[in-house]
């Protein structure tokens, strides 16, 4: 999972425009290359051959420039989002969540009779047994004997993925994996996620958690690279004693209150209006207007003007992506509608979020293919070329 499985490609005379997608450096900053597959190799070597990339965080971007020297305006970086799925799901007085348990899965009988015991428990969500440093969970296990009695009483544990690595002196429900409509409802009632991760590309499940409501304590990746998502409505971690203070803030509900944390987790999907979608148009206007890279033996002009995209209008709708002016074209087009309650207009988005943060903070200049498109726009008609009207269907009005 350290790179796209294939390049996205447009055929041009004289050669091919490449763009890569990267998902994360977790292999060269881990210093665990020697055990990756081969497509990890294919990825060392496509890189220097890419004219452009697209990145899923700030933290992949800023890796690729630190490792490749690939300039952050080469790169279309668009935060991860995750489906609107993940949402708090209410108290049912009777505990038993039929409607979750349909599906026979591992450890259903012991989850089910956690939940139906409203006992508190710690989350943890994904595997680990290899490299032992990479999750960071090493830094749970070694936190729980420092716990007090009271502590280890008052939770328990629900483990999805790998089963523990010894015994542990408390109470543990565990499963190898679970239905994904499953996860919102483990979320909802957890005591706090834990996710200590020493290095991700974004990593889902704490901002699953958040949209759940559901406090998250986050490992060292987080607190030096993902503040610009969860601000200070994390608990960060970075050793044994400073996971059993968390834990044990956890217990005593010194955590992020959950319409807080909800709020939060609305510019990364829980609200559709900036779930995958976004991601999607985020991506297109790169391969349209670049920047790209200069690489022998390919050929990558900008196909349209950066200056010409409001032109498009390229918008994200609940159905996926619309191109071209409305309807109406004497007047603006009313906004598409977003299922589910109404909620107001963010003054950010996660984008502004990543520039805030550094990714992009410096204007990119134009390339030569750009500059020339620019002046073929004059600032008030563009011209598109037949690949872009055909593949968008994009209509001028009239």
């Amino acid at each position: 999972g350290a790179a796209g499985a294939g390049w996205w490609w447009r055929d041009r005379k004289g050669g091919t425009c490449n763009v890569l997608p990267l998902y994360d450096f977790i292999p060269e900053r881990m210093d665990i290359d020697d055990h990756q597959p081969a497509d990890f190799y294919v990825k060392w070597t496509s890189i220097p051959k890419a004219n452009g990339f697209l990145s899923l965080s700030v933290s992949t971007t800023a890796d690729l420039k630190d490792l490749h020297g690939i300039d952050a305006h080469f790169v279309g970086t668009s935060p991860n989002r995750m489906s609107p799925h993940f949402r708090r799901v209410p108290e049912d007085p009777t505990g038993d969540y039929d409607d979750f348990f349909r599906e026979e899965f591992f450890g259903m009988d012991d989850i089910r009779d956690l939940l139906r015991a409203r006992k508190r428990f710690l989350l943890l969500v994904g595997h680990h047994e290899y490299p032992p440093s990479y999750k960071g969970y090493d830094l749970f296990w070694g936190a729980l004997p420092r716990l007090r009695d009271d502590t280890r009483r008052a939770l328990a544990i629900l483990i999805i993925g790998s089963p523990p690595p010894f015994h542990v002196d408390m109470e543990v429900a565990f499963s190898p994996d679970v239905p994904e409509a499953l996860l919102p409802l483990l979320y909802s009632r957890a005591a706090a996620l834990v996710y200590p991760s020493r290095y991700e590309g974004f990593g889902m499940p704490p901002i699953e958690a958040t949209a759940c409501g559901c406090p998250s304590i986050l490992g060292p990746f987080y607190r030096e690279k993902m503040k610009y998502v969860y601000g200070d409505d994390a608990l960060y971690v970075g050793s044994r004693e400073e996971m059993r203070a968390a834990i044990e803030r956890v217990v005593q509900g010194d955590v992020p209150p959950p319409d807080r944390l909800i709020e939060r987790a609305r510019l990364y999907g829980a609200d559709t209006r900036f779930g995958w979608n976004e991601v999607a148009k985020d991506y297109l206007e790169y391969i349209l207007a670049g920047p790209f890279r200069d690489v022998p033996g390919t050929e990558c002009p900008v196909l349209v003007p950066r200056a010409c995209l409001p032109v498009l209008n390229i918008r994200t709708t609940p159905g996926g992506i619309a191109v071209g002016p409305h309807p109406d074209f004497s007047q603006p087009g009313p906004q598409e509608p977003v299922p589910g309650d109404a909620v107001p207009e963010p003054a950010t988005s996660p984008r502004a979020l990543e520039v805030a943060s550094g990714s992009n903070a410096v204007e990119p200049k134009p390339n030569r293919s750009e500059r020339a498109g620019d002046e073929q726009c004059g600032g008030a008609t563009c011209s598109f070329p037949s690949l872009v009207i055909k593949v968008l269907g994009y209509r001028r009005p009239g």
